[in-house]
């Protein structure tokens, strides 16, 4: 009865508002008549915070159907077909670009709402936050508490406040706030200060 299970595992000390849209059904099929449904987890282990919505660790939605699939995938299609017709001609003009073009803005906005409808459709969502027998009721009958914590803990731990700040310093940073493309270049410094130091 289901075409796939989409799961996020995330360890961050403060919650991701963004992280259950991003939860996306990558592979999984969705241009049927009637897709099957999907279920996506978050896990959020790092973060003990209640979600606003339910005032709780464990939030549970269930989808709405605003109609029939194809609808909601032609949508989407013609709004990046309004898009690229935008684009092109704007640039046919060759007239002085906007540095935001609200126009523009608008139809990104539009594609992005009809991607994400196209996401929604026929999808089952449960989001965890926290990593005790609070939430995942099985550790306590398992006993398995102790090994759960112990697991975590050998993880490499959340960021520390230092670590985001520096990382907001370094250059390739602009490829995105959660893109972990300049982690490393935080440690590369005193990597190669050490090199330098042997060489000497």
């Amino acid at each position: 009865m289901l075409s796939a299970i989409v799961v996020q595992i995330k360890n961050k000390g403060q919650a991701d508002t963004n992280a259950e849209l991003g939860t996306q059904p990558i592979g999984v099929p969705r241009n049927a008549p009637q897709p099957l449904p999907y279920i996506a987890m978050l896990l959020e282990f790092g973060n003990n915070s209640c979600h606003r919505s339910t005032n709780s660790q464990i939030k549970i939605t269930v989808p709405t159907y605003p109609g029939p699939f194809s609808t909601v995938e032609n949508e989407y299609i013609l709004a990046v077909q309004s898009l690229q017709q935008y684009e092109t001609i704007v640039h046919a003009q060759e007239t002085v670009k906007q540095r935001r073009d609200p126009a523009k803005v608008i139809l990104r906005k539009t594609v992005q709402d009809k991607w994400l409808a196209m996401n929604e459709y026929n999808r089952f969502t449960i989001s965890i936050r926290g990593a005790s027998s609070d939430v995942y009721g099985i550790l306590k009958e398992a006993k398995l508490n102790e090994q759960f914590a112990t697991l975590l803990s050998l993880t490499m731990p959340p960021p520390t406040a230092q670590d985001i700040a520096i990382q907001h310093m370094m250059p390739l940073e602009r490829l995105g706030k959660t893109s972990g493309h300049t982690a490393w270049m935080k440690d590369y410094s005193s990597l190669r200060d050490e090199e330098m130091d042997w060489t000497e």
